[in-house]
């Protein structure tokens, strides 16, 4: 939501001083096949989670902004932020315990390719990697004693679930003859939608998505680039 973990305090502290409504917009967590997933952890389908992962990479340094150290460029903040909001979300939005990042910086020194480890209370972990260069699977899992659920590709925008080998097919909204700048763009829809709903129910954050988690996805997100030494201009504010 900004850039650091300081901005994005103050963005919460002032829309929660003046009453207003705001919200990350994490538009997976909105498609159905995110949903249910949660639906599945919620009823224990998986039975007690040990273990969660997701990769998001493809090559983007023909994207100017990609690579641009001035406008925080890398991946981290870019797409890392789908893979950590993904293991968040299967934790429950808990604090990490302990945070472990590797990573490789690239010429224009923003963040290239990076793998993240987080170590959760009970001993369960979650991992991703995420990459400006390579193409990766662009997958999300979470496995527990009873099975696994994978989102298949693109985990970001995802249609298609694999609860215990059981595939389920999730077709996007119809969209007439409209185009989209971004994969599965017609899946904006739900996000919309659900931001309509909070807003005729007078909420002020997402039940979904609450301040609290992006707060903690910030912090997360700045420990790690503190870790890989990827600093920004913005960092000096």
């Amino acid at each position: 939501m900004g850039v650091t973990a300081a901005e994005v305090h103050e963005m919460v502290a002032e829309a929660r001083s003046r009453g207003l409504f705001l919200m990350e917009a994490i538009w997976t967590r909105f498609f159905p096949a995110v949903e249910a997933l949660r639906s599945a952890l919620a009823q224990g389908t998986l039975g007690d989670l040990r273990v969660a992962r997701a990769e998001f990479g493809k090559n983007l340094t023909h994207v100017p902004r990609a690579v641009d150290w001035a406008q925080a460029g890398g991946g981290l903040l870019d797409i890392g932020i789908y893979c950590i909001q993904f293991i968040s979300m299967v934790f429950g939005g808990q604090k990490p315990e302990k945070i472990s990042a590797v990573g490789r910086r690239h010429e224009t020194g923003v963040d290239d390719t990076v793998t993240v480890l987080l170590q959760y209370p009970g001993g369960v972990h979650g991992s991703f990697t995420c990459s400006i260069t390579a193409q990766l699977s662009n997958t999300a899992f979470v496995s527990g004693t009873k099975g696994m659920a994978q989102i298949l590709d693109p985990c970001w925008c995802p249609t298609e679930l694999v609860v215990k080998g059981e595939h389920k097919e999730f077709p996007l909204p119809p969209a007439s003859s409209k185009e989209f700048n971004f994969t599965n763009g017609a899946g904006m829809s739900y996000e919309a939608r659900h931001v309509r709903e909070c807003l005729r129910k007078g909420l002020k954050e997402s039940p979904v998505i609450p301040l609290a988690e992006s707060e903690l996805l910030a912090d997360i997100l700045e420990e790690v680039r503190k870790a890989i030494g990827v600093t920004f201009p913005q960092d000096k504010c």
